[in-house]
């Protein structure tokens, strides 16, 4: 089954040593021009649909699993240096779900880690996101990361 989505982690501005985010407008962290980069990817559908797209600033595509690719589907994300994240977001607005039933990701746990890209990691948000919008969930408190890792998982009736 193939997944698609759009990844959002925000922040109100601040730096690593700030124990709370200063006062301002979200920031999407997962943006190139943040310095985020891709570390890892479980599979993808073909460059149209690359990771990259996750990056890019924009909607307009979203990454999708390779074709047959089996759940759980996984993207490491390592952010310019670590931040205190202050809410995540998934969104399925530009998503394709009337067209292709089920692609469109719903059930996706995120993680984060100040420690590496393959380890240390803790579950900061359990989000369920429908297809053709936004979800947004604010952490209880902000928690200072360098990684951050989305898994999808199936929900019926994938």
């Amino acid at each position: 089954m193939r997944s698609k989505v759009f990844f959002v982690a925000w922040l109100s501005l601040t730096t690593a040593a700030l124990a709370q985010p200063a006062a301002g407008p979200k920031t999407n962290l997962l943006e190139i021009s943040n310095g985020t980069v891709i570390v890892s990817a479980s599979s993808m559908y073909n460059k149209t649909w690359s990771p990259a797209n996750l990056v890019d600033g924009s909607t307009r595509y979203g990454w999708c699993s390779g074709e047959k690719a089996t759940f759980p589907h996984t993207i490491v994300f390592e952010l310019a240096q670590p931040h205190a994240i202050a809410g995540l977001a998934v969104d399925n607005t530009g998503d394709q779900g009337s067209s292709y039933t089920g692609i469109s990701s719903k059930s996706i746990i995120v993680y984060g880690s100040d420690k590496s890209a393959a380890e240390g990691f803790t579950q900061l948000a359990s989000l369920e996101a429908q297809s053709g919008s936004r979800k947004e969930v604010s952490l209880k408190t902000p928690v200072t990361v360098q990684w951050l890792k989305f898994t999808l998982i199936p929900i019926p009736p994938y």
